[in-house]
């Protein structure tokens, strides 16, 4: 009973931190689009970032998995090919909503803003579990077994933790930072001026 009450608190603290970081990093460019509501636009440059991106996600199948898993490596390919054009695809949507059309931006957005702000909001909230999991002393814990002694061995990892936790706030704070710079400064696009043009003729 408790290990199900334990499981749903934290799959609640796990999804609700990582939205709220997520939606803190990219507010910037989401606030823009909401203003915006601009119809999707593909660059040319857009299918040449996911082409990198494919090409990445079968190098680490390749090089990780190996073609002689003839079953784990056409899933975990399968898988990465499918998660890289989901994220491709939303990108694509999330910039032409909020009017970025220069393709120095969008390849900022695509091939490190956004895969880096997905990996913070994962480790962070994660890390911060692991740290205080690991104050506990397992020694007296001899109901969890082999779970505990498997906890009590990470403690050689705490120093290491209290290393990289701390810096994965800056890391968020400098992905929200170039938020802002892919939506600084945009110009006004055709739809964006007849948009205008008719919520000032419709106001007269």
């Amino acid at each position: 009973m408790w290990f199900w009450i334990t499981t749903t608190l934290l799959l609640v603290y796990f999804v609700a931190f990582a939205t709220g970081l997520g939606h803190w990093m990219l507010q910037p460019i989401n606030a823009q689009g909401g203003r915006l509501q601009a119809p999707t636009q593909y660059l040319l440059t857009d299918f040449a970032w996911l082409v990198l991106q494919l090409q990445l996600a079968l190098g680490f199948s390749v090089t990780w998995i190996g073609i002689e898993q003839t079953r784990l490596f056409p899933a975990v390919l399968s898988f990465l090919v499918f998660a890289v054009t989901l994220l491709w695809l939303f990108g694509v949507g999330f910039l032409s909503r909020a009017g970025v059309t220069q393709p120095a931006r969008r390849a900022m957005f695509t091939l490190l803003l956004l895969p880096a702000a997905l990996g913070v909001m994962m480790a962070l909230p994660a890390l911060v579990v692991m740290i205080v999991v690991l104050q506990i002393d397992f020694s007296n814990w001899r109901a969890w077994g082999d779970l505990a002694f498997v906890l009590g061995e990470y403690q050689r990892i705490k120093p290491l933790l209290w290393i990289i936790t701390p810096l994965l706030p800056a890391i968020a704070w400098m992905l929200r930072q170039i938020s802002f710079w892919i939506v600084r400064d945009l110009p006004v696009n055709e739809f964006t001026g007849k948009r205008m043009a008719h919520v000032h003729y419709g106001g007269h």
